[in-house]
């Protein structure tokens, strides 16, 4: 049994019950590195944790990653999916390190070889300029049990508006106005059967389940989605008219797009592999192909 005492806890929400040493060295099998001992302590409490109102050297930290179940996808809570989708060799994060922290700004690296051995630095989303935030992961950690603030104003940031908490399971409710959100997990969420969603812009969500209804068309309007994670196997039964998609993770390969249809949609970064059919008995009267080619139907 693993001693789930060693570490005192963080200053937020854990996401998951804590992992077994096994699990752990699973873990850092699929990682392909070794986390510091303090870190596998730490998931021997909790298998990662959302920190609420933490600052650390002015840039507010939002997750710590724990291991979620091969095949997750890419998601921020998974160092092993992360990471393998953030490489060294596309230049995702300095050589020697690896994710493990994350902001609206950027993600947190801890460097495993080299020079900078031990050190945790800050990779700024936009510039990927990396710079040291602390000398080591136990300095890390111990500033981040100290460092919850109350009103604390995170540094202004192209990021830094207003999000949602994590959805909660049940019906999700609706914008009626133009929403930002960031870094929401869907997952546990549902729609009302045939909704409309408009004028959103939602960057690093992750969204999962599929509608099996083939009766019921859910429509998406007016939305960009910046890094959007698919953490499911199927899109099924969805109508998109207006939107713009910048990338998309999923940890299926092909994923699945049922009943999908595109209307003045643009498409730019890395999707992986699609695989996109239709049920001809279930499409909406308006419908019309497109591209034989690609299988892709489109809206009159």
């Amino acid at each position: 049994m693993a001693d789930r005492s060693v570490e005192p806890g963080m200053p937020g929400e854990p996401l998951g019950e804590g992992l077994s040493d096994a699990e752990i060295r699973d873990g850092e099998r699929r990682l392909g590195v070794a986390l510091p001992d303090v870190y596998r302590r730490l998931l021997t409490r909790a298998n990662g944790y959302r920190l609420r109102d933490v600052v650390i050297d002015g840039i507010p930290v939002r997750v710590l990653s724990g291991f979620r179940q091969a095949g997750a996808g890419v998601m921020p809570e998974d160092l092993a999916g992360f990471n393998a989708y953030f490489t060294e060799e596309k230049r995702h994060r300095p050589a020697g390190s690896f994710f493990f922290a994350h902001s609206p700004a950027g993600s947190f690296v801890v460097f495993h070889r080299g020079r900078r051995a031990g050190r945790v630095a800050f990779v700024d989303r936009a510039t990927r300029a990396a710079r040291v935030v602390a000398e080591s992961m136990q300095v890390f950690l111990d500033a981040l049990r100290v460092a919850e603030t109350v009103g604390a104003a995170p540094p202004e940031h192209a990021s830094s508006k207003p999000r949602l908490p994590d959805a909660k399971p049940g019906r999700l409710q609706l914008p009626r106005r133009p929403q930002h959100w960031e870094d929401v997990d869907f997952r546990r969420a549902r729609l009302p059967r045939s909704a409309v969603v408009r004028d959103v812009h939602a960057i690093r969500c992750t969204f999962g389940g599929a509608s099996t209804d083939a009766r019921s068309f859910t429509k998406f309007e007016r939305v960009v989605l910046e890094q959007p994670v698919v953490a499911t196997r199927h899109l099924m039964n969805v109508i998109a008219r207006h939107a713009s998609v910048h990338g998309c993770a999923s940890g299926a390969k092909p994923l699945s797009l049922v009943n999908f249809y595109f209307d003045r949609v643009r498409l730019t970064g890395e999707f992986g592999s699609w695989l996109i059919r239709q049920d001809s008995d279930r499409l909406p009267a308006n419908a019309r192909m497109t591209s034989q080619r690609s299988g892709a139907l489109g809206m009159r």
